[in-house]
């Protein structure tokens, strides 16, 4: 039996204040037994109640609480009401910029237990006024609290003397182990910014029994007291059903089930309109049965009544219904949400499930009891107005914002201790690159370090690198600060401190439990997504009603040939989940006539399932049969060409070929999805079983059967979830096709401070003919703006110019000339620098050099501003066409390849490629190059590039340090086109390219022309090293006249003339 109760262990959760994790509290043997007090803040009390529990261990829960700012005192719960207290005080305690408690905040102190560290107050009066607060608020449930022996005891017995409280032993404990003092060190290090100190020695580990006993050998009594105060405190917290808040205002007489039943309805009235679909949802698979609604309708509200969801989907109605009315954006429904024809009928989905064979099973299962789960997206803008909308509802102590927690994860673990150990920059950078990113997720430093020669020999010669990464690994994964989730926010029925306490964060009240403890907590959360499509979508109808006030974004044609056009030639810039490279080629591949084909690409497109997609495709062209193996699969897999694409559709097999219910096919695809052998082998044997019952097959075929659905079903895509993403991509592309100029300037505008984003729409709108204007002293505005058939640059956009700058232009257009300018605004300089680079005040001179001296002589002296020199050399168009890009970031007037001919050359605009051909030879310009490390570790880099027509990227397997002398420099890359991107095999620049060209051949039409090109390259012309120059005349084979060394000087003077390579 141990000697003591360890009652101050501080966690994980006491942000870089301890470096103890649960699983170790769950995992030693020592102690029964611990009570945890996190510093101010209760996050870990659901996880370590959960864990520790479940192994045996009594948590005892509480918390470390700083009062009046001054010290601390150490709070526990003895039951329920305890925890409810404790809950509200914490929660309260945030009002502060730091978080504080008062003693008049312990009004209610019912259920808690209090422990005081005299050791922590400055005088004896000051003890005097914490034992009569003591004695008001937690009168026979408070202890004197010893930490040290050594400097704490006189104080506790004085303290404990005023009233004959008793004193307990509590060591302060923050690892444990004392070898892990030193990870305590680093992390407190990292909180305070301070360097690590190897003489730290301060110990706070977990004192074991012996420790305690020889500690307190002539005086058990403080050792003894933390067993009677632990046996005071027998609150354990524990899981509760989650509640749903009351929905109002419901008509008086009825019920939350009546209403639902009522509005569900209400909306099949008007929104299955069944003779003529007023939502243009057409797809192959419509409806026509009134009947057959009703039914589906009535099962729906059946299995939500009977799981008690009715106030959930009342609830979610509400708010999106309320955002609709409000001018927020909403998004038509994501996930197996959208499978639900209730969802459907009154509001929170925009897609007929009915019309594309989604399954509501999929999304409530009354043999799977879970909450539902409503991934909603919302405009990002007006996601705020919606969470607002709900707080003044259902009131602000009944609503919160979901904590997330930061982790010490392997590449920043690795710089924070780098930087407390004092490791050269360039080493940790090293380092901390080098650990790759697999599916979004730091490689650990374990495997990081696992077969890692470099590492080991680098470790045994170094030892700051040795000290770095055995520090990193001691607190890898640990707790590092605390945020907000971007969706989850939460209603309670009551005020949420009676299920669980709050804390602030950015004057946001935020939950103290994160995702995985909110439901156990009792709570349901509820999902408000931010979407930027759905702001483009929204900005365009804008500016479309402009001309057309009827239009309506969810009243299109579902089958719009220009729209599917968008898709089969690839024009998929700036469409939702169409864009990237790999997702384009399959799209033009397969040349969607229906709307179907778009949902089955988006499911097909991901890892699995992709490698369907070339049967897919041929199957849909008629290039390769479309064989069932079943000849009853048809009616499923018709409209898929008989590859298996959905979840729903193995559900539907199971169901109609098996015998199985809807409900029995979903469990049986989860069970698949778990992959546990003995379950699978039950699985397969009832499936077989049943497919050779109902179907009347051999076991062969069945077994057939099960094998496909189980390999595919891993991998298989909700179709309900593919939907409603397909739907907004094809609003996207409605709105590109038809009305071009509004979805570009809408996109432009939303991607303004994203240069790369932006260059790629304004090269889109070059592509579709409409042209961006520069930016225009008197016409711009913050934004961009439609003028005619063209887009004007929005000032807000340009570099370097601020909104005080923006407004203080707007307030004082229209300017005459460039001296009323001057005279009339006060802008700072690096702003007017950029507006002159930008061509701004090209309407009120043209001469930018001109106003490019003004601006000196303004800023060196006012009185030299009207002798300025009228004749200053204007800026040539390369200059020119180089500072509009450091003002703006993208070249709008001109690019520094725009005269090269490469068709001359052999070579391709790859922005522009259309050829099939696999080996390509390119030029551009390089933008940027990104430093990337593949799941194997290997180094390669991402490159961004643009030519005189768009963006384009590859891959070089080169690393980012080799590569990074051609940014900003016109370079050559020789490569592969494949699926999802080009992989370059050389880069070179673009003067390295001109070395490398064997021959040039001119051909010659007459003497005259022979004679000009004389003159235009003598002076060029050597018989030594170079490209040869060969002149070809007609109908004869071409003859060396001598060499050239190739540049673009040369290929500028010989531009007129007719040659190739």
């Amino acid at each position: 039996m141990p000697s003591y109760i360890p009652l101050g262990i501080r966690t994980s959760y006491s942000l870089l204040q301890s470096s103890i994790r649960i699983s170790e509290l769950k995992n030693q043997d020592q102690f029964k037994e611990f009570g945890i007090v996190d510093q101010h803040n209760m996050f870990g009390t659901m996880d370590y109640n959960e864990n520790l529990a479940n192994s045996g261990v009594k948590p005892i829960t509480g918390c470390e609480l700083n009062l009046n700012g001054k010290y601390q005192i150490l709070v526990y719960c003895k039951n329920q009401i305890g925890y409810k207290n404790l809950c509200k005080i914490i929660s309260n305690s945030y009002r502060d910029k730091e978080p504080s408690v008062y003693w008049d905040d312990f009004q209610n102190a019912d259920g808690l237990m209090a422990i005081a560290i005299p050791g922590q107050i400055c005088d004896q009066d000051q003890i005097q006024e914490c034992v009569k607060n003591m004695e008001k608020y937690f009168y026979g449930n408070w202890a004197v609290g010893i930490k040290n022996r050594d400097t704490d005891e006189y104080d506790a017995c004085y303290m404990s003397s005023i009233c004959s409280t008793p004193i307990v032993a509590i060591p302060d404990i923050r690892c444990m182990k004392k070898e892990q003092n030193q990870a305590y060190h680093a992390l407190t290090c990292i909180k305070n910014g301070k360097y690590f100190d190897e003489d730290f020695n301060q110990e706070l580990h977990l004192p074991s029994s012996e420790e305690m006993e020889e500690l307190y050998s002539d005086w058990p009594t403080p050792l003894e007291n933390t067993f009677l105060f632990a046996k005071k405190c027998s609150f354990l917290l524990k899981k509760k059903k989650p509640e749903l808040p009351n929905f109002s205002p419901i008509p008086e007489g009825m019920t939350e089930q009546e209403y639902l039943h009522h509005k569900a309805f209400e909306g099949l009235a008007t929104k299955v309109n069944l003779e003529k679909s007023s939502n243009k949802q057409n797809s192959k698979n419509h409806i026509n049965d009134l009947e057959t609604y009703k039914k589906r309708l009535e099962f729906e509200l059946g299995v939500i009544n009977k799981m008690g969801f009715d106030g959930y989907f009342l609830i979610v109605a509400d708010f999106i219904n309320w955002a609709k009315e409000n001018g927020v954006p909403v998004g038509p429904g994501r996930g197996s949400g959208a499978g639900s024809l209730v969802a459907y009928c009154i509001g929170i989905t925009a897609i007929d499930p009915l019309n594309f064979g989604l399954v509501f099973e999929r999304f409530l299962n009354p043999g799977r009891v879970s909450m539902p789960d409503f991934d909603i997206d919302f405009c990002p803008k007006g996601r705020g107005k919606v969470v607002n909308y709900i707080i003044d509802k259902y009131g602000k102590d009944n609503v919160a914002h979901i904590i997330t927690f930061g982790s010490l994860q392997s590449k920043g673990v690795l710089r924070d201790v780098g930087r407390i150990l004092q490791v050269p920059y360039p080493v940790v950078d090293r380092y901390s690159k080098a650990i790759p990113v697999i599916q979004g997720t730091n490689l650990s430093l374990n495997k990081f370090m696992e077969n890692n020669d470099d590492l080991d020999q680098e470790m045994q010669q170094n030892d700051g690198v040795k000290k770095m990464f055995e520090l990193s690994l001691k607190i890898e994964g640990l707790h590092r600060h605390a945020s907000i989730h971007a969706a989850g926010i939460v209603i309670g029925k009551e005020p949420l401190y009676n299920y669980l306490p709050l804390y602030r964060e950015h004057n946001l009240t935020v939950t103290q439990f994160s995702l995985n403890h909110i439901e156990d907590a009792g709570l349901v959360k509820f999902d408000l997504l931010g979407l930027t499509a759905l702001t483009i979508i929204s900005d365009t109808e804008k500016l479309v009603k402009n001309n057309h006030p009827d239009f309506d974004i969810n009243n299109i044609p579902i089958d719009d040939d220009h729209t599917l056009n968008i898709f089969r030639n690839g024009h998929t810039v700036g469409i939702f989940q169409f864009e990237s490279k790999g997702m384009t080629e399959a799209v033009v591949g397969l040349k969607p006539e229906v709307f179907e084909d778009l949902i089955a690409v988006i499911s097909l497109y991901r890892p699995g399932p992709m490698e369907n997609i070339p049967t897919f495709i041929k199957r849909k062209h008629g290039v390769l049969p479309i064989n069932y193996l079943f000849p009853e699969m048809e009616a499923t897999l018709k409209s898929t060409y008989g590859v298996l694409v959905y979840q729903e559709q193995v559900l539907e097999i199971a169901r109609n070929m098996a015998g199985y219910s809807m409900q029995e096919a979903d469990l049986m695809r989860r069970a698949i999805g778990k992959k546990k052998p003995e379950e699978m082998k039950k699985l397969k044997s009832e499936f077989v079983s049943r497919i050779c019952s109902q179907m009347k097959s051999n076991e062969e075929k069945a077994t057939e059967l099960f094998d496909q659905i189980e390999s595919f079903a891993r991998y298989a895509f909700v179709k309900a979830h593919a939907t409603p993403y397909a739907l907004i991509g094809y609003q996207s592309a409605y709105l590109k096709a038809n009305h071009p100029i509004q979805f570009i300037v809408s996109s432009m505008i939303l991607e303004k401070n994203n240069t790369e984003k932006l260059a790629e729409f304004i090269y889109e709108g070059k592509r579709m003919k409409i042209n961006t204007l520069l930016p225009d002293i008197n016409k711009s505005h913050e934004i961009f703006t439609i003028e005619g058939k063209e887009i004007r640059f929005g000032l807000s956009a340009i570099k370097n110019v601020s909104i005080n700058c923006i407004k203080n232009i707007i307030a004082n257009k229209p300017f005459h000339n460039i001296d009323d300018f001057f005279k009339r605004t006060s802008i700072s300089k690096k702003s007017l620098e950029n507006l002159i680079k930008s061509g701004a005040f090209d309407s009120l001179e043209k001469n930018r050099a001109l106003v490019w001296e003004k601006r000196n002589k303004d800023y060196q002296s006012p009185a030299l501003l009207f002798e300025t020199n009228e004749q200053a050399e204007e800026w040539d168009e390369e200059t020119k066409s180089q500072y509009e890009y450091e003002a703006l970031g993208i070249y709008i007037t001109g690019h520094p390849l725009s005269k090269l001919d490469t068709r001359k050359m052999n070579i391709e605009w790859i922005s522009q490629r259309e050829s099939k051909e696999e080996h390509i030879t390119g030029i551009g310009k390089l933008e940027k190059v990104i430093s990337k490390k593949s799941p194997n570790g290997d180094a390669y880099s991402i490159c961004i590039a643009s030519d005189p027509f768009g963006i384009w990227r590859f891959i070089s397997r080169e690393k980012q340090d080799s590569l990074s002398k051609f940014v900003n420099q016109k370079i050559c890359i020789t490569g592969e086109d494949k699926a999802k991107f080009i992989i370059s095999n050389t880069v070179q620049s673009f003067e390295q390219f001109l070395l490398t060209i064997e021959q040039i051949i001119f051909t010659i039409d007459n003497k005259a022309n022979l004679l000009s090109l004389y003159k235009t390259i003598q002076d060029d012309l050597t018989q030594s090293k170079g490209t040869k120059v060969m002149l070809h005349f007609s109908q004869e084979n071409p003859i060396i006249v001598g060499k050239i060394n190739l540049s673009e000087d040369v290929l500028n003077k010989i531009s007129e003339f007719n040659w190739k390579i």
